[in-house]
């Protein structure tokens, strides 16, 4: 049904090609009519002619097949005739039995002659070996080594040992220790070898950033070499579980494969040690070595491997297996917030990055780094920056409330000549420390999470602003005296200033969120940030009436004469006009111009309510028109 639909679909674009105008209908339908009935007899022509053909081809196929097990029994039958020919060409020749006895003798006589000369060139041999080997261990820093060579030398002395000792392995007890003692420097000569290969080997990545691949091939050589004879020894061994007379019979498998596989994962393992180290402040510095390191794999490494290695997929898993272990011993000790967010984020862009760089399928970077603990890392980061940030204002707020409650100097000017404290600058640099921190995680959740953290501080710390402004205003109030230190206005115009500054600052810090999240958090956010500032702004609030009590607690026992005998003897308001001159004189040149506005207007609400309650004092009278000439005098 499908391929009915996709020939209807290419179809309708061929006659959209074709028919582009409406005119096209009237003029070009029946020449295409004919060209493609046309086009369609030519293309039945030709597929008749394949089909048959392919008949044809298939017919002389099944004769052929037919026809083939009476060639089989022909040739079975010649080859058995050929066979007993030569059972019977043994009668014919005289003396074969004798003949056949002296030709293997005669080969055995050479074979023993090339023998005993391999057996008097062994020590020279074996020097030779010994020779090379000191020559490539002092060469190993310029690594002008031919393994290959070494290799070839040493595997003759070993031949030459096997088939020495396979010789006499039925022979007399004394030749065979003599032959011991002879070959007993072997092991040696080969544990030199292997150790110079391995140590090769586990400078692959020096190798290939020196350009040395010859090298990288030449161990690969010896690699499949051995391989190869211990294949070949498996499959000898195999046979029915028999002794053969094999000379390789008595060879130790190598396992050189395996012994290089092994080797490569401790180079991956020193290559990156001193980076994972390095990388407790930055795992985006690991990953972009990760990242080198399997480029030069891919392209100088990679290449030099027989392909059924599948070299590329392993040196992946290798580096990602290590890192990945690093990473969950790390995940199971002590870690600062730092360490916890750069996890948090490279976990994101490590497999992203290292697979759209290299190209390679996601798949061979299982597990994830973080293998499933992202929740419980956050939970984690999200009790240390509750307990630092709790550690941190507890702090600030003990040293602000003890310069609040003792006021030993004027608060700070701004450059606009405000009363300020550092409460506020101090702890939105500990606000947006965190806040960036956690918006380079590139996690919304966390992001929000750290927010509502930050506001749950803001609480706190307002609370506590909050007790310490009523505990000073009652100080005030109640002890006027000596024990009370001055100053209680500027502090409180300054903590105002402060507040109202707050809500700006909160205002960056929303501004600065929304850039590292999505709509859905934005909105979250948003509604965190507002309560904050809304708090904020509150306790400027509550500083601005407090300042207004301070005002007309001073002022209190003028309007307590108010329309009483001494209101008509003396200008008793005159007093309170000038208190509140000097008092928002203060406020004018050091209150923030709204805070100053809203004081203003609780002061003017202030003053209507209690010379309207004055009415109520006690001896309170009204002598016409006395009193209405003092009330003109009053509003005047």
């Amino acid at each position: 049904v499908k391929a009915m639909e996709d020939l209807h679909q290419l179809a309708m674009v061929r006659l959209s090609e074709l028919l582009k105008h409406p005119d096209d209908l009237n003029f070009k339908v029946e020449v295409l009519r004919r060209k493609l009935l046309k086009e369609k007899r030519v293309l039945e022509t030709q597929l008749n002619t394949d089909v048959q053909r392919q008949f044809d081809e298939i017919k002389d196929g099944l004769q052929w097949m037919g026809r083939s097990p009476d060639h089989v029994g022909q040739l079975r039958r010649r080859v058995a005739k050929i066979d007993q020919l030569c059972q019977e060409a043994k009668l014919w020749i005289p003396h074969y039995d004798r003949i056949a006895k002296i030709s293997c003798t005669h080969r055995n006589f050479l074979a023993t002659i090339d023998f005993v000369k391999e057996f008097q060139t062994f020590h020279d041999k074996r020097q030779l070996v010994t020779h090379l080997l000191d020559q490539a261990e002092t060469q190993m820093e310029t690594l002008d080594i031919n393994v290959l060579k070494v290799h070839y030398e040493l595997h003759q002395l070993e031949e030459l040992r096997d088939r020495s000792m396979h010789y006499t392995s039925d022979g007399n007890r004394d030749v065979t220790q003599a032959l011991g003692r002879m070959f007993g420097h072997m092991d040696t000569l080969s544990q030199r070898f292997e150790s110079m290969l391995w140590m090769l080997a586990e400078h692959i990545f020096e190798l290939a950033e020196q350009l040395r691949f010859d090298l990288i091939v030449q161990i690969l050589k010896v690699v499949e070499y051995e391989e190869k004879r211990d294949h070949q020894e498996s499959v000898l061994r195999s046979k029915s579980g028999l002794e053969t007379n094999h000379v390789r019979w008595k060879r130790e498998t190598r396992h050189y494969k395996e012994t290089l596989l092994e080797t490569l994962s401790r180079a991956i393992a020193h290559r990156l040690e001193a980076e994972m180290d390095a990388a407790l402040a930055s795992f985006g510095e690991l990953t972009d070595h990760v990242i080198h390191n399997l480029a030069l794999v891919q392209n100088h490494i990679a290449p030099c491997f027989p392909p059924d290695y599948d070299i590329m997929p392993f040196f992946v898993k290798q580096f990602h297996q290590t890192i990945f272990h690093h990473i969950q011993r790390l995940i199971g000790s002590e870690m600062d917030g730092g360490i916890i967010l750069e996890l948090l984020r490279v976990s994101q862009e490590y497999h992203v990055t290292v697979v759209q760089t290299l190209g390679i399928p996601p798949e061979w970077l299982e597990p994830k780094l973080l293998d499933g603990k992202e929740d419980a890392l956050i939970q984690e980061y999200l009790a240390i920056v509750r307990k630092k940030l709790r550690e941190w204002v507890d702090n600030l707020m003990a040293t602000e409330a003890a310069e609040f409650r003792n006021r030993t100097k004027p608060p700070e000017l701004d450059a606009d000549n405000l009363y300020c404290l550092q409460a506020s600058v101090i702890l939105f640099q500990i606000v947006n420390e965190q806040v960036e921190l956690a918006c380079e995680s590139n996690r919304g959740r966390l992001i929000f999470d750290v927010v509502c953290e930050c506001n749950n501080v803001f609480r706190s710390t307002q609370q506590q602003w909050k007790r310490l402004l009523d505990s000073e205003y009652r100080r005030q109030i109640t002890n006027a005296g000596a024990d009370t230190p001055p100053g209680l206005v500027d502090y409180v115009i300054a903590l105002a200033n402060d507040h109202l500054r707050s809500v700006e600052y909160t205002e960056s810090v929303l501004q600065r969120v929304n850039e590292a999240v999505n709509r859905t958090y934005q909105e979250r956010l948003h509604g965190e940030l507002s309560i904050a500032m809304d708090a904020f702004m509150h306790t400027a609030k509550a500083c601005c009436i407090s300042l207004c009590q301070i005002v007309f607690n001073d002022v209190m026992p003028v309007f307590q004469k108010l329309f009483t005998p001494a209101w008509y003897k003396d200008d008793v308001l005159q007093a309170v006009v000038l208190t509140l001159q000097d008092y928002t004189s203060d406020f004018r040149s050091h209150l923030h111009q709204y805070l100053f506005e809203l004081v203003i207007k609780h002061i003017l609400e202030r003053f209507a309510t209690l010379y309207l309650d004055a009415v109520h004092n006690k001896g309170a009278r009204f002598t016409r028109p006395i009193s209405v000439e003092k009330f003109r005098s009053d509003i005047e």
